[in-house]
């Protein structure tokens, strides 16, 4: 009699994160140095715009007898969008014996906020099983939100043909976290500067690596110089017709915990209609 496909398997799905003893960037920091990493349930953990979801999958067998040609399929779905993270269809694992067990890794950089669904599909054939029954199957699924690390509001003003932007970023966590970088990356046909205290510029994609320690709702402004990169027609017209301004990435750590990077926070502006000229004209004259 073939052994009940439930207990012929069992599936456990773990979280794994390596944690960061210090910020990077921080005096003793190696980065690549190696870390152990953590083994969490998926449902203790939180997870944040940017970060690199690591999950660790462990096929076992606990009964008596070899379970044979195991398949072993990984998706993660965010909306509608489905990505297959883990497939061994074509090449499954010939047997699984007694005691033993079958693990894999899968690794996806978050980079949506909303809620994930990982899902884990187990195919088998039991033991004992008569030539021409349908596999066994196991499916487990899990949910995790993906949330952002920092909300951020922005605010921009032109001076001539440059425009300057202010980017106010607070931290959206129950917790500490660092602002461990921002770059923002200028319209076509305009670069961008990091402004800093002193009126010094940072020129180089309008990048800083400087670490900034936010509490909860604690916030940092970041302040961008935007300029034509060339001096070719009327730049000034040029900078008023701008919507799309750029695109902010926000490097951020969590102390003890992970790192990441917030992409694609999109700086729009209201484009101010072309100036015109004035016409004034003289109607009356009061007399004396």
């Amino acid at each position: 009699m073939a052994a009940d496909p439930k207990d012929a398997l069992v599936l456990k799905v773990m979280r794994l994160r390596r944690p960061t003893l210090e910020a990077p960037g921080a005096p003793g920091f190696a980065e690549g140095a190696p870390m152990p990493k953590l083994m969490l349930p998926m449902s203790l953990t939180q997870s944040f715009v940017g970060e690199s979801f690591t999950g660790y999958l462990h096929i076992a067998n606990p009964i008596s007898v070899p379970i044979s040609s195991v398949t072993l399929r990984v998706e993660l779905q965010i909306g509608s969008s489905k990505l297959v993270l883990f497939n061994n269809a074509s090449n499954p694992v010939d047997s699984i014996a007694p005691g033993e067990f079958f693990d894999a890794t899968v690794d996806y950089v978050l980079r949506d906020q909303g809620t994930y669904i990982l899902t884990c599909y187990v195919s088998f054939t039991p033991p004992g099983a008569p030539a021409g029954e349908p596999p066994g199957l196991l499916k487990r699924s899990y949910r995790f939100p993906a949330l952002l690390p920092f909300a951020v509001v922005h605010r921009a003003a032109q001076l001539d043909s440059q425009l300057l932007v202010e980017c106010a970023v607070e931290n959206a966590t129950g917790g500490n976290i660092y602002l461990a970088s921002s770059s923002f990356e200028a319209a076509p046909g305009f670069r961008a500067a990091l402004v800093r205290a002193g009126a010094e510029e940072v020129p180089l994609w309008g990048s800083g690596s400087e670490m900034h320690l936010l509490k909860p709702r604690g916030a940092h402004s970041l302040l961008f110089r935007v300029i034509p990169e060339d001096d070719s027609g009327d730049t000034v017209a040029r900078a008023r017709a701008l919507d799309l301004v750029g695109t902010l990435a926000l490097g951020w750590h969590v102390p003890d915990g992970p790192s990441g990077v917030m992409e694609g926070h999109q700086v729009r502006v209201r484009p101010l209609p072309s100036a015109t000229g004035l016409d004034l004209r003289g109607t009356s004259c009061p007399g004396r």
